[in-house]
């Protein structure tokens, strides 16, 4: 089947000027070309499906660089982990599923899930691409290796010592990991575990970047300590999650030299923070206050990922819309620096820019049509009309029937 949207203000994430009256065409699941109207309109051949976007703008399906499907999202820590550790692995899997589908609806065409119990977030990706349900492309970790007692123990895997955590390594990619995520500090969610200090040696680490990188996975660290950032630069992660700079006991440490040094070696942070508060000028305020080292390392040359922690409490799984609404005004960046944080950068950080995150010939057709053009205003990223995966339209969905 060949398909060709005609007549929409094509926005490719690329950094180009947006193209008015585009024409798309896609075949066998890919771009196959792209023009305009006056170029292509006599070359549509009997048989083309057209689908008419005029007055609507395209752009690049959203990737959510760091969610947790298997969470809950509950407004309590207690009850999100209680559910985690207590919910059947047949529900656990509808969970997944069901979490993957509301971001699909927002336009997240693709989610890396960043830590869950077991190994069902792979079983349920490997299940929508074979077709028997439909769901945005999950890019899955398994489970995070952490320490004993350490951040998301009660996921299920727990690595101590440099032959534990090359094991680990090693296991989860057996297993059929598309990355690695490591818990490089203690975090919030997991009561004993230190958020300010390190759990893994720069040793560690490295060889859980080492083992990754040889088998073709690159790694994600979740950081919130100072002392934290620089081991995961040294030992080579690829990208940095939340990068927190928190000092032993209390405060913060804002290290400019390891800044430089993320900027120089060309790794990505990813600002995963939910959905800040801004309704009022006081909250804005204050939001931008808390978020003045991320606007800092982008001025510094950082290159930034936006995504959501979906799963966390409090967080849903179609929210990163929201998160790039409210980045233009709290990171001092255009519409299109956002647009491009959440395809393009992503892309690039989760090693699939030759598949997705622009939209250029030979790449996968994942497209979000909007209602309205996000460049005029960025609050336009919420008019989703219909999302494309593979050039098929999955927005309204309906699962696939069983066997069919």
């Amino acid at each position: 089947m060949r398909t060709a949207l005609v007549g929409g203000l094509l926005i490719d994430g690329t950094g180009r000027m947006p193209l008015e009256r585009s024409v798309v065409i896609i075949e066998d699941g890919r771009i196959a070309a792209i023009s305009t109207m006056p170029e292509v309109t006599a070359s549509l051949v009997e048989g083309t499906q057209v689908v008419d976007c005029a007055g609507k703008t395209l752009i690049p399906g959203l990737i959510d660089a760091h969610v947790h499907l298997t969470f809950s999202g509950e407004g309590d820590v207690r009850q999100v982990i209680h559910r985690l550790e207590t919910e059947t692995a047949e529900a656990l899997a509808v969970r997944v599923l069901t979490n993957a589908q509301q971001a699909l609806k927002a336009g997240i065409t693709t989610v890396r899930d960043c830590g869950g119990r077991g190994l069902t977030t792979l079983r349920v990706r490997d299940a929508i691409h074979a077709g028997l349900a439909v769901g945005p492309r999950i890019l899955a970790s398994g489970m995070p290796i952490t320490t004993t007692a350490g951040h998301l123990h009660w996921c299920g895997l727990r690595a101590d010592g440099e032959d534990g955590v090359r094991r680990a390594t090693r296991e989860m990619i057996q297993a059929g990991a598309d990355f690695i995520k490591m818990m490089a500090t203690g975090g919030y969610m997991t009561q004993g575990s230190n958020p300010r200090m390190p759990q893994y040696t720069t040793r560690e680490m490295t060889i859980v970047v080492e083992e990754a990188h040889r088998l073709g996975r690159h790694v994600g660290a979740h950081v919130l300590s100072a002392e934290g950032v620089r081991r995961t630069l040294q030992a080579g992660v690829d990208t940095l999650e939340h990068c927190l700079w928190h000092r032993p006991g209390s405060g913060d440490e804002y290290d400019l030299d390891a800044v430089a040094n993320i900027a120089k070696t060309g790794r990505y942070v990813t600002l995963a923070r939910g959905v800040p508060e801004i309704g009022s000028d006081e909250s804005l305020a204050k939001a931008r206050e808390s978020y003045a080292p991320w606007r800092d390392m982008i001025a510094r040359g950082v290159k930034m990922i936006l995504a959501t922690d979906a799963g966390v409490p409090g967080v849903r799984c179609d929210r990163l819309p929201e998160v790039v609404i409210s980045a233009v005004s709290l990171l001092d960046i255009t519409p299109m620096e956002a647009i491009a944080a959440c395809t393009r950068i992503s892309a690039e950080a989760l090693w699939v820019a030759n598949e997705v995150g622009t939209l250029e010939p030979g790449k996968k057709a994942d497209i979000v049509v909007l209602d309205a053009n996000p460049l005029e205003d960025i609050r336009n990223l919420r008019t989703v009309n219909s999302v494309f995966m593979g050039g098929r339209r999955v927005t309204p969905f309906v699962n696939p029937p069983i066997g069919g």
